[in-house]
């Protein structure tokens, strides 16, 4: 998907020419590929599917708390809204709606903390990640994040992992799924490789993997912008 930017000569844009959809999507134009949907279960049955289906139960259920706010709670998450910093996909700054903002900061919770919130707090300096570390081995059974600093009171380290893959294959950020969540009294190195062999098996040698860490604030529901590593198993 792309983002139109207007200019001189063109002011607007929306329907269907050729094999493109312009379709107005907030304050921005978007253009797809005109081409039919195709069932997840078709590309990649094991993990696709079942992320789909859970996202969705939380978005469904986040959202029901939303309808069952007063007037004041709703009030209350308009107006921490207005200090939020976010971005359309064309880089804009823009000011999300209270409903967006709650939604936002409940999906980041629910999907890295499995918890959400109902009043919003106010915004805090999330911990920067730096000199961060990996070990990858399966002769004995590693897979660490090490990394010396300390994470701040209600902060969280989100692991995400990929499943395995061979070593000549590209990065696909959508099979990211996130496998551990350390707290900020979890000493280092964070060992991963337990949660990771839940998820997707146990890691073979040669085999391939990305890792994308993000730091959460528990209480306000932000989140870092992903660090991502590939790392291959000895």
């Amino acid at each position: 998907m792309a983002i139109i930017k207007y200019g001189a000569l063109v002011t607007d844009i929306n329907g269907k020419v050729g094999g493109s959809i312009f379709k107005q999507v907030a304050s921005q134009v978007s253009v797809l590929q005109n081409r039919t949907a195709r069932n997840p279960r078709g590309h990649n049955p094991k993990y696709a599917t079942t992320q789909t289906a859970n996202m969705k139960t939380i978005t469904a259920s986040i959202a029901q708390q939303w309808r069952e706010f007063d007037d004041i709670t709703r009030n209350a998450w308009k107006s921490a809204a207005q200090s939020f910093v976010a971005h359309d996909r064309a880089g804009n700054k823009i000011t999300l709606s209270g409903y967006a903002y709650f939604m936002k900061v409940n999906c980041n919770l629910v999907n890295g903390l499995n918890r959400n919130i109902g009043s919003p707090s106010p915004l805090a300096q999330l911990t920067q990640l730096t000199n961060v570390t990996y070990t990858a081995s399966t002769i004995s059974s590693d897979l660490n994040v090490i990394w010396v600093n300390s994470l701040a009171a209600a902060e969280y380290l989100i692991v995400s992992a990929t499943p395995m893959q061979s070593i000549g294959r590209g990065f696909d950020k959508t099979k990211l799924r996130t496998i551990a969540a350390f707290g900020d009294t979890a000493p280092s190195p964070f060992h991963c490789w337990t949660p990771y062999s839940e998820v997707f098996g146990t890691p073979v040698t040669n085999q391939t993997i990305w890792l994308a860490l993000q730091v959460t604030n528990s209480l306000t529901g932000q989140i870092s912008p992903p660090i991502y590593k590939r790392l291959t198993f000895l």
